[in-house]
C-alpha cells in the first residue's frame, strides 16, 4: 500500500489530525498553492515519503490497510473514519502519534519561514470551508504546534503524570519500556534531559485521553483525562531542547 498522502502531511499538514489532509485530498485542494519549492525540498519530500510509507505500513495490520484504503476514498465518511480508527490499539495509537511527531521535528527546519505562512493560510482557508459546508465541528481550531508550557531547560526538570482516568494508563520514555500507572494514582518521572519524548496512552484499545498540562516550578504536571471520541487523542509529549512543552 502507497501512502500518498505523506506529502501533505510533511508540513504544516502536521499539525492537524488525519481527517484534514485527507478530506482536502478528496476534494482537489492545493495546500501547496503559492509555495514555491525548490528542486532540492522537492527530492527530499520524495525521499522522506518513500521511508514513510515503509515505517506506517510497520504500524498498520492488513486488515487496517484495507480499512485505510476505503477511508481515503470516502474521508468524509463518518462511519467508515470510526471504523479505521477504532480499530487501533492503544499501542498503534501511540505509534501513530509518534510517527507524525517524529515527522514534523524533521520538517520544522524544511521550509521558509514565507514557505510555512503560506501552507497555515492555505490550511486555515480550507479549514474554514470545511467549517462553512458542516464537514468540521465549529469548535475545531488549529494550533497543535504551539507549546503548551514551558520549563527552564538549564535546570533539572521533572515531569508528574496524574491518571484521573478510570483505565490503566501506559507510559514513559520512548526510550524506556512503558510503566503502568492505575486510576487515581499519580507517577513522578525525575531528572528528565532533554529534548524528552513521553509515551501516555490507556491499556484499552476503547478508550481515548487527553492532557492538561500545567508547570509547577521546573515540574511539567500532565493530568490525564477520559474523552469520549472516535479518533485518538493525545498520545504523546515531547519537552524540546528549548523547554517547550508540545502534546500531540
Amino acid at each position: 500500500m502507497r501512502f500518498k498522502f505523506m506529502a501533505i502531511l510533511l508540513g504544516s499538514m502536521t499539525a492537524v489530525s488525519l481527517a484534514v489532509p485527507l478530506q482536502a485530498r478528496a476534494a482537489g485542494f492545493d495546500f501547496m498553492q503559492g509555495v514555491n519549492l525548490t528542486p532540492q525540498q522537492k527530492a527530499e519530500i520524495a525521499r522522506i515519503n518513500q521511508q514513510s510509507e515503509a515505517e506506517l505500513e510497520s504500524i498498520l495490520t492488513p486488515q487496517q490497510q484495507s480499512l485505510y484504503r476505503v477511508y481515503k476514498e470516502h474521508p468524509t465518511n463518518r462511519s467508515d473514519r470510526q471504523a479505521f480508527w477504532s480499530s487501533f490499539t492503544p499501542e498503534q495509537k501511540a505509534k501513530m502519534q509518534t510517527f507524525y511527531h517524529s515527522i514534523k521535528l524533521t520538517m520544522n527546519p524544511f521550509y521558509t519561514p514565507e514557505q510555512q505562512k503560506q501552507m497555515n493560510h492555505n490550511l486555515q482557508v480550507f479549514v474554514s470551508e470545511l467549517k462553512a459546508e458542516n464537514k468540521l465541528p465549529k469548535t475545531f481550531h488549529l494550533g497543535y504546534w504551539q507549546p503548551v508550557a514551558r520549563i527552564n531547560p538549564d535546570q533539572p526538570s521533572q515531569l508528574e503524570v496524574i491518571n484521573q482516568t478510570n483505565v490503566p494508563l501506559q507510559y514513559g520514555l520512548t526510550t524506556d519500556s512503558p510503566k503502568t500507572l492505575l486510576p487515581g494514582n499519580f507517577a513522578d518521572m525525575n531528572y528528565i534531559s532533554l529534548p524528552s519524548n513521553v509515551l501516555i496512552y490507556p491499556s484499552q484499545q476503547e478508550a481515548s485521553v487527553k492532557y492538561d498540562v500545567s508547570k509547577i516550578g521546573n515540574t511539567t504536571v500532565v493530568k490525564v483525562r477520559q474523552v469520549a471520541g472516535e479518533t485518538p487523542g493525545d498520545g504523546s509529549l515531547t519537552i524540546n531542547r528549548t523547554g517547550a512543552v508540545y502534546v500531540y
